[in-house]
């Protein structure tokens, strides 16, 4: 969710280097997105730390101050400082 306007990109990650469906276009570029893989697709700390680092930098660019809500799954890096909502929480406290 975004609160706001945002020249941000969004990052999606897959599998493939390069999907077999857009080699040849830059999809990504063209919708304002960045793409970015590993072996399974699945988020792990590193590829967590450069877009938390991207975003980071973007803000500073900006001048802004965000307010970044995550949960507690092991890729997301405990380098950062950071609050987060207790497990036994159920909704609306954790919308998650």
């Amino acid at each position: 969710m975004q609160m706001g306007p945002s020249d941000f990109r969004c990052t999606l990650l897959g599998k493939s280097e390069v999907p077999r469906p857009l080699k040849g276009r830059d999809v990504f570029a063209e919708i304002g997105a960045t793409y970015t893989n590993t072996s399974k697709a699945w988020m792990n700390t590193t590829k967590y730390c450069e877009w938390l680092k991207q975003l980071n930098e973007s803000m500073v660019d900006q001048q802004r101050h965000v307010l970044l809500l995550v949960d507690n799954v092991s890729s997301h890096s405990d380098e950062t400082s950071r609050l987060t909502l207790p497990t036994t929480q159920r909704s609306p406290t954790r919308p998650f």
